[in-house]
């Protein structure tokens, strides 16, 4: 995927080839499900838009996550 700006993680779901996504430097203010992003292999994004729950939730859906 291209950079570009994403507000928002609704219809990923349905992106089931996209397994690494980056949202650094995004506007998007907090991830609150896990849903839109529990077919990915590694997520990307600043660690304050992820509560400690969502972090439990990718570690247990096998998501390789990273922060900056």
């Amino acid at each position: 995927m291209q950079e570009s700006e994403i507000e928002s993680l609704e219809g990923l779901e349905q992106m089931h080839n996209l397994k690494v996504l980056e949202l650094f430097g995004n506007p998007m203010q907090k991830i609150n499900s896990i849903k839109p992003i529990q077919h990915l292999k590694q997520f990307g994004i600043e660690r304050h838009k992820v509560s400690p729950y969502m972090r439990r939730q990718m570690k247990k859906n096998g998501i390789i996550y990273c922060w900056i």
